[in-house]
């Protein structure tokens, strides 16, 4: 007759059962590489993208800049012109003083609006933050709790 193997009890069979087997381990080593290497490549591909963004933000910065220089050069003209009476009192435009006005009041607007928009573009805090909070390894800061 053959041997049988002895008989374990029920409460060290039930912790055989639920031991965590050595694949196990393996597996979650091979899962934490994984995740760590798309972490790595998520967090590159948000820097490339970062840089690409204050790349077309300082190039549409400096867009904007000639673009109300040239508007300021082109009312100043107008504006010179409309004033500027030579020896002969000679006026090369006459403008009626309500379109002077809305022609600097408009301008006055423009340029001031054009500032703000790119200083809210290229200042923008809130997608570092949301990226910040992304990568970071609090939970409360992903949560936006911290």
């Amino acid at each position: 007759m053959a041997k049988q193997p002895p008989v374990r009890p029920p409460a060290e069979v039930e912790l055989l059962i639920n031991a965590p087997a050595e694949s196990d381990a393996a597996l979650a080593d091979s899962n934490s590489a994984y995740n760590a290497e798309i972490s790595y490549l998520l967090k590159k591909e948000v820097l490339a993208s970062l840089q690409q963004n204050n790349r077309e933000r300082l190039r549409y910065a400096k867009w904007t800049f000639v673009l109300t220089c040239f508007w300021i050069f082109a009312v100043m003209t107008l504006v010179f012109f409309n004033g500027y009476h030579p020896a002969t009192g000679n006026r090369p435009l006459q403008l009626s003083d309500t379109v002077i006005i809305t022609l600097i009041s408009t301008t006055t607007i423009n340029v001031f609006g054009f500032f703000l928009l790119v200083i809210k573009f290229l200042f923008n805090t809130g997608e570092l933050a949301a990226l910040t909070a992304l990568f970071s390894n609090d939970p409360k800061r992903k949560q936006g709790e911290g």
